[in-house]
């Protein structure tokens, strides 16, 4: 059996993985394909689907051949998640010499009919812009890694199909969460406060530094928010990785996916709201780090719109919330209300309505709310109580040891 370390972090695996640079060529040419395969059910293995199983519970057991590796496959063992556009998958990566997790994300087949090429494309843009950020040396450790795409034959009423999938690392959170959500609504539940200025810090940081190396990649996310960050490990070693590129663009440029609207109202900024009017910079995803940098401080939302048009007049508001308007708000940061202050500023200039008013940068934002954070009090290591969640699948190849590492004032549980 294998060992893994989900408070460690990072992604667990076993054997060596194909060449970050050929993964990215081989599979951008594949998806480039797709509206051209052979529909022929002697091209590819065809996937029956019952038209009532939108969560795709149909492709478990599934086992979906590597594009890019004749020799690899990846065996569907349990669903993670499902939406509108797409399922993801826990998926086992069998080579012949060794197997590692994976999470696999299946566009879903309703979305692939009604989108058509619009869906291809956000496929396609998923993997140029993971497969960028893999060939830098040293690659970011703060965005998620791409593994592998490909495509699967798959039968709905008789129409088939060609849907893409894409293979990234597994991020194992552990008891605290996978996702920025997740961990956030635990620290709520457990203290009733949002995260400590020390863990904020961190977070901020993390997400500030794995924004601007998609940026020098000439790309912007579009689509930040706490469910799309994913996380790992504790205390000192806590990481946070942004996910999710499905709505990625080129900086500066109008068009991408014609004039309908993608985003998230309260997180995406205005002017992405707005179909092709105004082309997107680093400033878009700035208004996207600022709002997530008020909820993981506050435990709230920063706009509390829940409409696009409520959202916009919001948005052309001359003030914002303060962080002191929380209740959750950690009490190392609440009695620092010279910190507060200033924080407060730098989330509100970096949400302002026009583009050319926001900072220029993720890190130029960081780099004014870090030093308040740090400042507020005594650092402190988080204590990690929580106990191992119990299985939710069956992985037999798998067995779990959970270890935190004995650093000063870290409870140990075995």
């Amino acid at each position: 059996s294998e060992t893994r370390q989900p408070a460690g972090g990072r992604h667990a695996s076993s054997g060596s993985l194909p060449h970050r640079r050929s993964v990215t060529l081989h599979v951008l040419a594949v998806l480039q394909g797709v509206r051209h395969v052979n529909r022929s059910p002697d091209a590819a293995p065809v996937v029956r689907i019952d038209p009532n199983d939108q969560r795709l519970d149909g492709l478990l057991g599934l086992q979906l051949a590597s594009s890019n590796d004749p020799g690899v496959r990846y065996r569907i063992d349990a669903r993670l998640g499902a939406g509108a556009s797409a399922t993801t998958f826990f998926a086992l990566r069998r080579a012949p010499d060794s197997q590692s997790p994976v999470v696999l994300k299946v566009l879903s087949p309703t979305y692939v009919r009604m989108a058509g090429s619009t869906a291809i494309l956000s496929a396609h843009k998923e993997v140029e812009t993971l497969g960028r950020l893999n060939e830098q040396v040293p690659p970011t450790p703060f965005v998620v890694r791409l593994i592998d795409a490909g495509w699967v034959m798959i039968d709905v009423q008789d129409t088939v199909l060609p849907v893409p999938w894409i293979a990234t690392e597994y991020v194992q959170g552990g008891p605290t969460g996978t996702t920025l959500l997740q961990r956030v609504q635990l620290s709520l539940t457990k203290t009733g406060h949002a995260f400590d200025p020390w863990r904020a810090a961190r977070a901020i940081d993390c997400l500030a530094r794995g924004i601007s190396a998609i940026h020098a990649m000439g790309i912007i996310h579009r689509d930040l928010k706490p469910d799309n960050v994913l996380c790992c490990g504790t205390g000192a070693e806590e990481v946070f990785k942004v996910a999710d590129f499905g709505i990625a663009r080129a900086q500066n440029v109008v068009g991408t996916f014609g004039s309908g609207l993608f985003g998230t109202v309260g997180y995406s900024a205005p002017e992405q709201m707005v179909p092709d009017a105004i082309p997107l910079s680093a400033r878009t995803d700035v208004f996207a780090l600022a709002a997530i940098a008020y909820f993981l401080i506050s435990g709230q939302d920063l706009f509390r719109a829940r409409s696009l048009a409520d959202f916009l007049l919001e948005c052309h508001q001359a003030g914002r919330l303060s962080i002191l308007d929380s209740p959750h708000l950690h009490p190392s940061l609440r009695e620092r209300r010279e910190a507060c202050g200033a924080i407060d500023a730098a989330i509100a200039s970096a949400t302002a309505r026009e583009q050319t008013t926001r900072p220029q940068s993720a890190t130029a934002l960081s780099s004014v709310i870090l030093p308040w954070l740090q400042s507020a009090g005594p650092r402190r290591t988080i204590t990690n109580v929580a106990q191992p969640p119990e299985a939710s699948f069956d992985t037999p190849v798998w067995s779990w040891t959970w270890r935190y590492r004995p650093v000063e004032e870290m409870i140990v549980r075995h």
